[in-house]
Protein backbone atom coordinates (compact mmCIF):
# COMPACT_ATOMS: atom_id res chain seq x y z
CA UNK A 1 0.00 0.00 0.00
CA UNK A 2 1.06 3.56 -0.61
CA UNK A 3 1.54 5.34 2.73
CA UNK A 4 3.49 8.47 1.81
CA UNK A 5 4.18 10.47 -1.34
CA UNK A 6 6.64 13.27 -2.06
CA UNK A 7 6.64 15.04 -5.41
CA UNK A 8 5.69 18.11 -7.40
CA UNK A 9 2.11 19.35 -7.55
CA UNK A 10 1.22 19.52 -11.24
CA UNK A 11 -2.51 20.29 -10.93
CA UNK A 12 -4.94 21.41 -8.21
CA UNK A 13 -8.66 20.77 -8.29
CA UNK A 14 -11.49 21.36 -5.84
CA UNK A 15 -11.16 18.01 -4.08
CA UNK A 16 -7.90 16.51 -5.37
CA UNK A 17 -4.47 17.20 -6.76
CA UNK A 18 -2.13 15.53 -9.22
CA UNK A 19 1.25 14.79 -7.71
CA UNK A 20 4.18 13.93 -9.99
CA UNK A 21 6.46 11.47 -8.23
CA UNK A 22 9.43 10.66 -10.48
CA UNK A 23 7.36 10.83 -13.64
CA UNK A 24 4.28 9.04 -12.30
CA UNK A 25 1.20 11.22 -11.72
CA UNK A 26 -0.89 10.26 -8.70
CA UNK A 27 -4.42 11.60 -8.24
CA UNK A 28 -4.75 12.21 -4.52
CA UNK A 29 -7.99 13.36 -2.89
CA UNK A 30 -7.34 15.98 -0.21
CA UNK A 31 -9.24 17.90 2.46
CA UNK A 32 -9.52 21.67 2.15
CA UNK A 33 -6.94 22.20 4.89
CA UNK A 34 -4.36 20.22 2.91
CA UNK A 35 -5.34 21.77 -0.42
CA UNK A 36 -4.68 25.28 0.90
CA UNK A 37 -1.10 24.25 1.74
CA UNK A 38 -0.37 22.95 -1.77
CA UNK A 39 1.13 25.20 -4.44
CA UNK A 40 1.30 24.50 -8.16
CA UNK A 41 4.72 23.37 -9.43
CA UNK A 42 6.09 23.16 -5.87
CA UNK A 43 7.21 20.10 -3.92
CA UNK A 44 4.73 18.57 -1.49
CA UNK A 45 4.73 15.67 0.94
CA UNK A 46 1.53 13.84 1.81
CA UNK A 47 0.64 11.08 4.23
CA UNK A 48 -1.53 8.78 2.14
CA UNK A 49 -4.36 6.37 2.86
CA UNK A 50 -4.88 3.85 0.05
CA UNK A 51 -8.47 2.69 -0.35
CA UNK A 52 -8.79 -0.51 -2.37
CA UNK A 53 -12.25 -1.32 -3.63
CA UNK A 54 -13.53 -3.81 -6.15
CA UNK A 55 -13.69 -1.16 -8.87
CA UNK A 56 -10.98 1.36 -7.89
CA UNK A 57 -7.85 2.19 -5.95
CA UNK A 58 -8.24 5.65 -4.43
CA UNK A 59 -5.60 7.73 -2.63
CA UNK A 60 -6.43 10.20 0.15
CA UNK A 61 -3.65 12.59 1.16
CA UNK A 62 -2.94 14.73 4.21
CA UNK A 63 -0.29 17.37 4.82
CA UNK A 64 -0.41 16.86 8.61
CA UNK A 65 0.02 13.55 10.38
CA UNK A 66 -2.60 14.46 13.01
CA UNK A 67 -5.19 14.92 10.24
CA UNK A 68 -4.19 11.55 8.75
CA UNK A 69 -4.51 9.87 12.16
CA UNK A 70 -7.96 11.38 12.71
CA UNK A 71 -9.02 10.25 9.23
CA UNK A 72 -8.06 6.68 10.19
CA UNK A 73 -10.10 6.97 13.39
CA UNK A 74 -13.09 8.29 11.45
CA UNK A 75 -13.13 5.48 8.87
CA UNK A 76 -12.94 2.99 11.73
CA UNK A 77 -16.42 4.09 12.81
CA UNK A 78 -19.23 1.98 11.37
CA UNK A 79 -20.96 3.79 8.51
CA UNK A 80 -18.17 6.33 7.89
CA UNK A 81 -16.28 5.72 4.67
CA UNK A 82 -13.27 7.57 3.26
CA UNK A 83 -15.35 10.07 1.24
CA UNK A 84 -17.46 11.06 4.24
CA UNK A 85 -14.37 11.23 6.48
CA UNK A 86 -12.63 13.51 3.98
CA UNK A 87 -15.76 15.67 3.80
CA UNK A 88 -15.78 15.96 7.58
CA UNK A 89 -12.12 17.02 7.65
CA UNK A 90 -12.83 19.55 4.90
CA UNK A 91 -15.66 21.10 6.91
CA UNK A 92 -14.09 21.31 10.40
CA UNK A 93 -10.63 21.55 11.92
CA UNK A 94 -9.06 18.63 13.74
CA UNK A 95 -9.30 20.61 16.98
CA UNK A 96 -12.94 21.52 16.37
CA UNK A 97 -13.90 17.92 15.66
CA UNK A 98 -12.04 16.57 18.69
CA UNK A 99 -13.65 19.19 20.92
CA UNK A 100 -17.15 18.47 19.57
CA UNK A 101 -16.69 14.74 20.19
CA UNK A 102 -15.23 15.20 23.68
CA UNK A 103 -17.99 17.65 24.64
CA UNK A 104 -20.63 15.35 23.12
CA UNK A 105 -21.92 18.12 20.84
CA UNK A 106 -24.04 16.11 18.41
CA UNK A 107 -25.55 19.36 17.10
CA UNK A 108 -22.11 20.43 15.81
CA UNK A 109 -21.48 17.03 14.21
CA UNK A 110 -24.85 16.90 12.42
CA UNK A 111 -23.89 20.07 10.52
CA UNK A 112 -21.03 18.16 8.87
CA UNK A 113 -21.57 16.66 5.39
CA UNK A 114 -22.87 13.09 5.46
CA UNK A 115 -23.50 13.08 9.22
CA UNK A 116 -26.99 12.65 10.57
CA UNK A 117 -28.16 12.28 14.16
CA UNK A 118 -27.36 8.56 14.42
CA UNK A 119 -23.93 8.97 12.81
CA UNK A 120 -23.14 11.85 15.17
CA UNK A 121 -24.09 9.74 18.18
CA UNK A 122 -21.99 6.84 16.85
CA UNK A 123 -18.98 9.15 16.33
CA UNK A 124 -19.26 10.39 19.91
CA UNK A 125 -19.72 6.90 21.34
CA UNK A 126 -16.88 5.28 19.40
CA UNK A 127 -14.32 8.10 19.37
CA UNK A 128 -14.63 9.95 22.67
CA UNK A 129 -12.28 7.54 24.45
CA UNK A 130 -9.98 7.01 21.45
CA UNK A 131 -9.39 10.71 20.85
CA UNK A 132 -9.39 11.29 24.54
CA UNK A 133 -6.97 13.38 26.48
CA UNK A 134 -3.87 12.85 24.35
CA UNK A 135 -5.29 14.60 21.26
CA UNK A 136 -6.81 17.45 23.26
CA UNK A 137 -3.72 17.89 25.46
CA UNK A 138 -1.57 18.14 22.35
CA UNK A 139 -3.85 20.77 20.84
CA UNK A 140 -4.05 22.69 24.14
CA UNK A 141 -0.25 22.63 24.53
CA UNK A 142 0.23 23.87 20.95
CA UNK A 143 -2.23 26.73 21.45
CA UNK A 144 -0.80 27.68 24.85
CA UNK A 145 2.73 27.60 23.39
CA UNK A 146 1.58 30.05 20.76
CA UNK A 147 0.33 32.42 23.46
CA UNK A 148 -3.33 31.66 22.84
CA UNK A 149 -5.37 31.36 26.06
CA UNK A 150 -7.18 28.03 26.12
CA UNK A 151 -10.28 27.46 28.20
CA UNK A 152 -9.66 24.78 30.79
CA UNK A 153 -5.85 24.90 30.57
CA UNK A 154 -3.61 25.98 33.46
CA UNK A 155 -2.31 28.98 31.48
CA UNK A 156 -5.80 30.39 30.81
Amino acid sequence: MIGYLHGRVIALYTDHCLLDVHGVGYRVFVANSTRTKLRLKEEASLFVYTSVREDAIVLYGFAAEEEYDLFLQLIGVSGIGPKVALGILSAITVEGLCRAIQNKQASVLTKLPGIGKKSAERLILELKDKLGASQLELNTAELAGAGVPVRGSKSA
